[in-house]
């Protein structure tokens, strides 16, 4: 078996002579990271077993060409899937930067990584993940996986690879990832905030005009750090010096999971909302504004003197763009969910791409809004016995290995598994938005109140649809 050298010893192995695996420990740690601010992160890895571990007793097959591999499901793990695509998997840690495969196997490499983020190979994993962002664009992944490096900084207390990170954003598809968690780790490190950062982070700023933004890029930035310079004597802003501690420690707080690996997704992280400060948006979009008015003025004389630049071609050709329906998506899209069967957790993975899918072309087909309706109301009306079914799979996998567990470890797993499937679900904030775009604020309010009702039946956090339902109302009242 040949793997790459970035990959050397960062393999999960169920057996075999390089076993490293060990499902039956569970291990629970929690750290706090302390500074302006406290973070308490906690996690668990007893759960579901690692879905990149590699069981050397399975079959798989040597494959001589990708297009006669069936598509990976939504969330594949090497055990579940065809000795055909375990087969491929294989062939693909040769060179994980290969982007011939498609990006499941990616994900299954992706996984593992993630869990050696939370070790001594920390700095190894990361290196590796930055290089799969590099060329790996799918925006799921590239969000997982923005997210999870930004966090796993935070745990580990290190700034400097922080900085690493923010560097290697240098392409727009690697941009995927939360705002809130970038200011977050900018503001606990001190690490100042540049023009082009406070552009790319416009619409949380709630800035719109991108006019000047998009069409004149380089003189927009070339402006905001005069600016910056005139106003701060430095071409960077701490954010710091907006924010003060006690400002920081009133700000709204959100559980925000860890993890696109689910075997140790249980815990969640309670994340300070920096996005949502009125003095860090205030600041930031007056910058805007005024690197906005700066420009269009220098526009006007650049003009009368005939030296105006040219537009950004890149921005243009984004303009003229059309979106063309893909039916060859939707057809593999529509047969992986039949092919689904009465999996119902492949089933809800199913129905969440095809809402994507269909949400993505609601401004050229009515249709496809209808769809994507239909399929966000059929993963809520089936998400109880999606849970149900998850518990007893869980339970009876639990009672497979019991005999090499001990009582508290048993009963440690039997907690986590009752838990059920903890997981945002896409389609509650998606039919929200569809219906207060289109006014129907009665029938927003009720999609709140189900998704509401559905978090706290399985404890979790449910303050964003408690957040949204009293904005309705208001909207609903002044309307």
């Amino acid at each position: 078996m040949l793997i790459h050298n970035d990959l050397q010893d960062l393999i999960w192995f169920k057996n075999g002579p390089k076993r490293n695996y060990n499902p039956e420990r569970s291990i629970d740690r929690s750290e706090v990271y302390t500074g302006d601010f406290r973070i308490v992160i906690n996690f668990s890895v007893s759960g579901p077993e690692e879905p990149s571990v590699i069981d050397t007793k399975l079959v798989s097959r040597d494959i001589r060409n990708l297009n006669e591999v069936e598509k990976l499901p939504y969330y594949p793990s090497y055990s579940e899937i065809s000795p055909e695509q375990r087969g491929a998997y294989l062939k693909f840690l040769e060179n994980p930067y290969n982007t011939a495969f498609e990006v499941g196997y990616a994900f299954i490499l992706y996984y593992g990584l993630e869990r050696f983020l939370l070790t001594d190979k920390f700095e190894r994993a990361f290196e590796v993940v930055l290089k799969l962002r590099d060329v790996h664009e799918n925006s799921s992944f590239q969000s997982y996986s923005g997210n999870a490096l930004v966090l796993s900084c935070l745990y580990h207390k290190r700034p400097d690879m922080m900085v690493k990170f923010i560097e290697s954003l240098d392409k727009d598809f690697e941009l995927t990832f939360s705002d809130n968690l970038f200011l977050l780790s900018a503001y606990s490190f001190e690490l100042p905030l540049y023009a082009k950062d406070i552009v790319r982070l416009a619409k949380t700023f709630e800035f719109t005009n991108k006019n000047y933004m998009s069409k004149y890029p380089d003189l927009f930035i070339e402006t905001m750090t005069k600016l910056v310079m005139e106003k701060y004597k430095k071409e960077g802003i701490l954010l710091s010096e907006i924010l003060n501690r006690k400002e920081f420690s009133k700000l709204r707080t959100e559980d925000r999971g860890m993890f696109a690996n689910i075997s140790i997704s249980d815990e969640k992280i309670r994340v300070p909302m920096i996005s949502e400060s009125f003095k860090i948006k205030k600041t930031f979009y007056d910058l805007l504004e005024e690197t906005h008015e700066s420009v269009k003025k220098e526009l006007a004389n650049l003009r009368k003197k005939g030296s105006a630049p040219e537009v950004n071609q890149k921005s243009a050709s984004k303009e003229k763009k059309l979106l063309v329906f893909d039916e060859d998506l939707e057809e593999q899209l529509l047969s992986e969910l039949k092919n689904s069967g009465s999996d119902l957790l492949r089933k809800h993975f199913g129905y969440i791409q095809l809402q994507d899918f269909y949400y993505k072309y609601r401004d050229i087909d009515s249709e496809s809004l209808t769809k994507c309706i239909y399929f966000c109301e059929e993963d809520i009306r089936k998400l109880d016995e999606m849970h149900q079914q998850y518990i007893s799979s869980e339970l009876n996998k639990l009672k497979g290995i019991s005999a090499i567990l001990n009582d508290s470890e048993i009963e440690s797993r039997k907690r986590y598994i009752e838990k059920g499937f903890q997981a945002n679900i896409p389609a509650f904030k998606r039919l929200a938005i569809i219906y207060e775009k289109n006014k129907d604020y009665d029938k927003a309010i009720e999609i709140c109140d189900q998704a509401v009702h559905y978090y706290q039946k399985w404890g979790m956090e449910a303050n964003e649809f408690l957040d949204r339902k009293k904005k309705l109302i208001e909207k609903k009242n002044e309307n």
